[in-house]
């Protein structure tokens, strides 16, 4: 009897943990929100029959700073320090984020997140048109 009683309450216990949910994964606005610094970008820009490529460790200083109210800034010194200020909307259902800048509201930047840890950002950007293409995959570390 003791041993139908231990079946029973193992395969109660069994039935009652649920798999991971496939959207446990899912990235949320949450998880967006803070500071992330540049450490790696790399890519290509296209140009008629001209083509670079570059792959290299941030040298510069590249901050996004996501707030819960959908407004951010960006500083910047690529040997010129600056800042912008942005509005930001995140769809889940493709994974984009756009970033308008408030001084050029007309030419939003547009990325597919690749990945979103707690630590890392990695966020893609790609733009075609005409003869002109231009790739990139940015890095970031959550700085706060």
């Amino acid at each position: 009897m003791k041993r139908v009683i231990i079946v029973l309450v193992s395969a109660a216990l069994f039935v009652g943990c649920n798999p991971k949910d496939d959207n446990d994964d899912a990235i949320t606005i949450a998880d967006i929100i803070g500071s992330w610094t540049l450490t790696h970008e790399e890519g290509y820009e296209v140009y008629g029959d001209e083509r670079e490529d570059w792959s290299r460790n941030a040298g510069w200083l590249s901050v996004y700073t996501f707030n819960s109210d959908n407004t951010g800034i960006h500083n910047y010194n690529d040997g010129h320090p600056g800042e912008w200020s942005f509005t930001w909307q995140y769809t889940a259902s493709n994974q984009n984020l756009s970033v308008v800048s408030d001084g050029d509201p007309d030419r939003p930047h547009l990325y597919v997140i690749e990945i979103l840890q707690p630590s890392l950002l990695v966020i893609i950007r790609h733009v075609t048109q005409g003869d002109y293409e231009y790739y990139q995959k940015s890095k970031y570390a959550k700085s706060n």
